[in-house]
């Protein structure tokens, strides 16, 4: 009789920070990429292939997103492409669970580790808690980026030698200030970390005072 294994369906996968803006997408030519994601969706019938819903089902215009799969060598630090997987963006964004609550979409997320796992809310508490420690450990240290799987079949994309990993630098263009006459106070913007903060804080159980003895 085989052991159940412990990794849950659904779970968070939260990259490094010295890795962010440094993947797949960036790494291949863009018309690469979309040959493997596209891939990647036909395989799964366009379908996620962890809750099996598609994006058009919950309300979006896409199906499916290409999630990568990573395994980290952490005594060398390499980060290795392992596979691909198609995911509806709810799962993919349980994946990325930090992006997630900084754009305030925690709560889907918290609902959809309650349904696929059929997990309590102190199981995905402890979960995201785990999953954001091993991320702050594995962030002190840069990462060797390892994609050779995508050189064999079905993908066999041409790789060039990497001497460094290729970071993509977004550059925003800031809009221009609306200009209002209202005289109603002004939201304070609440920065993504803050959010994350919030959200990892430690629940503590609110107490009644009794009232003083007459």
């Amino acid at each position: 009789m085989c052991a159940k294994s412990n990794i849950p369906k659904l779970f968070v996968e939260l990259v490094p920070s010295t890795c962010h803006f440094s993947n797949v997408r960036t790494t291949v030519k863009p018309s690469e990429w979309d040959t493997i994601r596209f891939m990647c969706y036909e395989a799964a019938g366009n379908k996620c292939e962890i809750c099996g819903s598609t994006g058009k089902q919950q309300g979006y215009k896409h199906n499916v997103e290409c999630h990568e799969i990573w395994d980290y060598d952490d005594e060398n630090h390499i980060q290795k492409l392992v596979g691909l997987i198609s995911l509806c963006p709810t799962c993919h964004q349980v994946k990325h669970i930090g992006r997630a609550i900084a754009i305030g979409k925690q709560t889907a997320c918290f609902i959809q580790l309650a349904k696929v796992n059929k997990w309590t809310q102190k199981q995905i508490d402890d979960h995201i808690l785990a999953a954001f420690e091993l991320h702050k450990q594995r962030s002190k240290h840069q990462w060797e980026l390892d994609i050779s799987m995508l050189s064999k079949a079905p993908y066999n994309i041409k790789l060039k030698p990497m001497k460094e990993r290729v970071f993509e630098v977004k550059k925003f263009k800031k809009k221009p200030k609306k200009k209002t006459t209202s005289s109603a106070p002004k939201k304070k913007k609440v920065h993504p970390k803050a959010k994350i903060a919030a959200v990892l804080k430690p629940k503590t159980k609110t107490t009644t005072k009794r009232p003083p003895k007459k």
